[in-house]
């Protein structure tokens, strides 16, 4: 133990003084930093246990049950399981000018006590909560009782407006608690009392058969595991496929198998390859350092060191630096961790810098100076025993091939990392490229006015004076009313059944919309053939625009232009233009749609409906966006909440995960080519401080400069060449994993590939040429010097 103090009280001592000091503080910082953060997103999203829930490991979720009719009947029939059902909406909490979205949680009665949670204010839901059409009660989450009440105990029996329907504030849930998923929630209703409350469409679901809009959660009873409450499942008779049967554990690894779980595992991984990169390159770093201290420690040898007392010398040392580099650490995994918690929204990442995080950037820290300062110990200690004498001479070329096996390795992580970021910025282009609108300068306003207990004709009346005070705003180009939801934006994306009328019984499913006349103009969708809609159109006998994806497929061989469709109940609907393909629902793929125009709704739609309003503005769109919604908010003093916000945030929400993906791995990448820049510098510069008598008589005898820095630079990029090519074998092979992932592009995706050989091969040779330029500018004298006892 004296022994080990001595050596520490040294190592601290040595500290300062260390030459490689600079290196090693730039890589484990962001070797450690970066895994860290990346750690935490992994455990924040898949191991996190969440608040508030008892025994969690007994919290299940049985995805097979998707109706309210299905839920009953398992519910009243199992016997390995407690069940209760929830579905998620967003709903306006208050009216005005005041009104503000909320994301509203509707769950069965039992919902709190099966997940064993207690209000640290009020009570929960009641019998007589949860009968249809009783007086309305809400339980409050913590946040949403702090921002709307202050957090004063008066808010329980306060009277809320949510929905456009009065409610009574039963509770209030305690800090943190989330429900069974891992999204914020804001309050929690009874399911039966309002169910159009609660369902996609705005009205009241519990007696259909059809649809997966509920989500069950179940605990598993006394004296039953998963195994039981799986194989009771299978022998129910439910309308779900024997795979669809499965129950699943409510919290943990069953995340992974959705999309962010997929990506956050891909950016754990690459975390792990930073680190790797990270102690690969202090490896080396060190190992050039004992070189420089060979004669130091073989005058400690001669005086009676050992050999274990040279290697915890030196590992000791390195370990004083690599904790010391854990300040610069903590910056880096902050940095990093903002990032994930701004493109990835996680419980856990809220409170980034907790208990959890430090010890991971502890036990790091203390892996990454045992890992990567451990072989270089041991090569020192070898060294000044079997050398003692010729270590004062200086460094020499013993370990050459195992440093540049390190480098190498370095470029080759650094290789995949890179790759990874092409691939993730591929899938992010394809998404975005012509998807079929323009979504710049492009605002998109939705108001639940059905929920609110607006009249179908009461609602035209609404959107026809949005429409009028738009043409009068000094901010709009024009404005469009559209049914159907362009990326999920609000409302509910129905479908009509279709044919070609007097043709083969095809009948197709697409998308149905109607659209007043500026709607393609606003929302930069082209009329390829045909025209758009015209306002004339409201006394015409009924027209349809479909799109070109769906006339190919109805008339294969001949023009759509005028030809008749069967839509719903009326027989012939003429076709009078035909419009571009576009991603309508979602990013990833285009769909068949067909529109017809705004003023022919009631043709098709019998009931209320809750169409979106879309603006296209001049100038800077988010500039916009406080004028239009003020002009819109005039149309009607007691509108709900009305949510306007650009259409191109709406696609950066599809594209999250990708972007996610490209951010990190780039991010990553950049990391680790920096690091391996280090490596790729320290190896050839060190070889010419060895080869120094070499290179001076060669050039005393007459060798020309140029060969000289060639040869120098040859040798360095053989190196990173070999990594190069070690690493493009390697992310062939390791992104087929990945294929899943990817959108538009392969995991040989040749574009990928060919910018991350550019941008390696440039970041070695950049490495490269500085040793290289130095052994070109040395002068023949000095290695003559080296000659001369």
């Amino acid at each position: 133990m004296r022994f080990l103090l001595r050596e520490a009280q040294f190592a601290v001592r040595r500290f300062w003084r260390r030459s490689s000091f600079p290196g090693v503080l730039l890589a484990l910082a962001l070797g450690v930093g970066a895994n860290a953060a990346t750690l935490t997103l992994a455990a924040a999203l898949l191991l996190a246990a969440p608040d508030h829930v008892r025994d969690p490991e007994r919290v299940v979720l049985a995805p097979a049950i998707g109706t309210w009719v299905a839920y009953s009947d398992v519910s009243r029939r199992s016997k390995t399981l407690d069940l209760a059902a929830r579905t998620r909406n967003e709903l306006s909490l208050g009216a005005g000018a005041e009104a503000a979205a909320v994301s509203v949680e509707c769950v069965t009665r039992g919902y709190f006590d099966l997940l064993g949670v207690r209000p640290v204010a009020g009570r929960t839901f009641q019998a007589s909560d949860a009968v249809r059409g009783a007086g309305g009660s809400v339980v409050l989450s913590h946040g949403l009782w702090m921002r709307r009440f202050g957090g004063r105990p008066v808010a329980v029996g306060r009277r809320v407006v949510l929905g456009g329907r009065g409610h009574v504030v039963a509770g209030v849930m305690p800090r943190g608690f989330r429900g069974a998923g891992a999204a914020a929630v804001d309050a929690w209703i009874p399911l039966v009392a309002a169910p159009e409350l609660c369902s996609f469409t705005g009205t009241d679901l519990l007696d259909a058969d059809g649809g997966g809009w509920l989500r069950v959660v179940g605990r598993l009873r006394d004296g039953f595991d998963l195994r039981d409450a799986e194989a009771e499942m299978a022998s129910l008779p439910t309308s779900a496929t024997p795979a669809g049967r499965r129950v699943v554990p409510a919290y943990g690894a069953w995340r992974a198998r959705t999309r962010d779980g997929r990506v956050t595992l891909w950016l754990a991984g690459a975390g792990g390859l930073i680190f790797l990169v990270a102690c690969l390159n202090v490896a080396v770093l060190l190992s050039v350092q004992g070189l420089d201290r060979a004669g130091e420690f073989a005058v400690r040898m001669r005086l009676g060191a050992t050999r274990a007392q040279v290697f915890a010398q030196f590992l000791l040392e390195h370990l004083v630096a690599a904790f010391a580099c854990a300040a610069a650490a903590v910056g880096v995994g902050g940095a990093v961790g903002r990032l994930l918690a701004g493109l990835l929204p996680v419980a856990g990442l809220d409170g980034f810098f907790d208990g959890p995080f430090f010890l991971r950037l502890a036990a790091l820290t203390l892996l990454a100076g045992v890992a990567s300062g451990a072989g270089p110990a041991i090569g020192v200690a070898r060294n000044a025993q079997s050398r003692p004498v010729q270590a004062v001479a200086g460094p020499d070329r013993s370990g050459a091939g195992r440093r540049g096996g390190l480098v190498a390795a370095q470029f080759a992580l650094a290789t995949v990392l890179v790759v990874g970021a092409g691939l993730f910025v591929g899938s992010v282009r394809h998404l975005t490229r012509a998807p079929g609108f323009d979504p710049d300068r492009v605002i998109v306003a939705t108001v639940d006015l059905v929920r609110a207990g607006y009249s179908a004709e009461r609602i035209r009346g609404v959107f026809e004076e949005f429409l009028r005070r738009l043409e009068r705003a000094p901010r709009a180009v024009s404005a469009a009313v559209s049914l159907a939801p362009l990326l999920g934006s609000g409302g509910s994306t129905m479908a009509f059944p279709v044919r070609a009328a007097g043709g083969a019984e095809q009948m197709i499913v697409p998308i149905f919309n109607a659209v007043s006349p500026d709607y393609f103009a606003t929302v930069g969708t082209r009329i390829l053939r045909g025209r758009r809609f015209a306002a004339e159109d409201a006394g015409r006998r009924a027209v349809i625009v479909v799109n070109e994806g769906l006339a190919a497929r109805l008339w294969p061989d001949a023009g759509a232009l005028g030809r008749c469709v069967v839509v719903g109940g009326l027989p012939c609907v003429e076709v009078v233009g035909v419009s571009e393909d576009r991603r309508h629902v979602s990013l990833t793929g285009a769909h068949h749609e067909v529109f017809v125009p705004w003023s022919q709704t009631p043709r098709y739609v019998a009931g209320p409906t809750a169409p979106t309003l879309l603006v296209r503005s001049r100038g800077v769109a988010r500039e916009a966006v406080g004028p239009v919604a003020a002009a819109l908010r005039g149309a009607d003093p007691g509108l709900p909440f009305l949510d306007v916000r650009l259409l191109a945030d709406l696609v950066d929400a599809q594209t999250r995960s990708w972007r996610l993906g490209a951010v990190v791995f780039g991010l990553l990448g950049g990391f680790a080519l920096a690091l391996a820049a280090v490596g790729g510098f320290a190896v050839p510069a060190l070889s010419v401080r060895s080869r120094t008598r070499e290179i001076g008589i060669r050039m005393a005898l007459g060798a020309r400069r140029g060969n000289v820095l060639l040869t120098v630079f040859r040798g360095g990029m053989g190196v990173v060449g070999a990594g190069l090519l070690v690493g493009a074998a390697a992310s062939a092979a390791v992104y087929r994993l990945m294929n899943s992932l990817l959108v538009g592009v392969t995991p040989a995706d040749p574009t990928s590939f060919a910018v991350a050989f550019l941008v390696v091969l440039a970041a070695g040779a950049a490495a490269c040429l500085l040793p290289a330029f130095r052994a070109a500018r040395m002068h023949p004298a000095e290695g003559v010097r080296r000659c001369l006892p």
